[in-house]
């Protein structure tokens, strides 16, 4: 069972209390703190139990592919905020901050198309960093200063242990709301 991290002031963070940003001065709890340190519980149990070399072995990769996972998981944080300053640049384009919020949107759902219930919280999380990645290749081109690492290879390593239906919705659901329009899959509502 999976419990929330036992440092001062995260919970009041988590629920909106201290302000959110993406330093820790002052005693504040960023947002993003917690959203790694959540991460790093997910992958550690998954590690631990055994959940991890399984979803590898499922998907014929190797075991050293854990760490590739473990790196792009860990990234999510960053690349948030990463799109985040870029979209808030007066050139970007409007396509960027409507697929930027359907990200956003798509990441604080409790029931999307892999929810993190017990027992399998490492694969839904997985499908939010793939999304996440996936928006960011395609963000790439039109927003300055997005961060340089290799969004690419992290998504598609994702997409080699996702259900290949899950990854077929999320990048229609990226294309539709990047191009404008209802996605032509049908997706879980909370």
């Amino acid at each position: 069972m999976l419990h929330p991290p036992e440092a001062p002031g995260m919970a009041a963070a988590a629920a909106g209390i201290l302000p959110i940003r993406s330093g820790n001065k002052g005693g504040h709890v960023s947002l993003t703190r917690v959203f790694a340190v959540g991460i790093e519980q997910v992958v550690r149990e998954a590690e631990e139990s055994g959940r991890l070399r399984r979803l590898l072995a499922d998907a014929r990769l190797p075991e050293d592919a854990g760490e590739h996972i473990r790196a792009t998981l860990q990234a999510m944080p960053a690349l948030l905020l990463s799109i985040n300053d870029a979209i808030e640049q007066p050139d970007a384009p409007m396509r960027a901050k409507r697929l930027f919020r359907t990200v956003i949107s798509y990441l604080v759902k409790e029931h999307d198309l892999v929810p993190m219930t017990e027992g399998r919280p490492l694969l839904g999380l997985l499908d939010d960093a793939y999304l996440l990645h996936r928006s960011a290749v395609v963000l790439k081109a039109d927003l300055r200063g997005l961060l340089e690492r290799n969004v690419a290879g992290g998504m598609d390593l994702l997409a080699s242990v996702l259900p290949r239906g899950v990854v077929t919705a999320l990048n229609e659901l990226v294309a539709a709301a990047y191009e404008r329009r209802r996605p032509t899959l049908t997706f879980p509502v909370d």
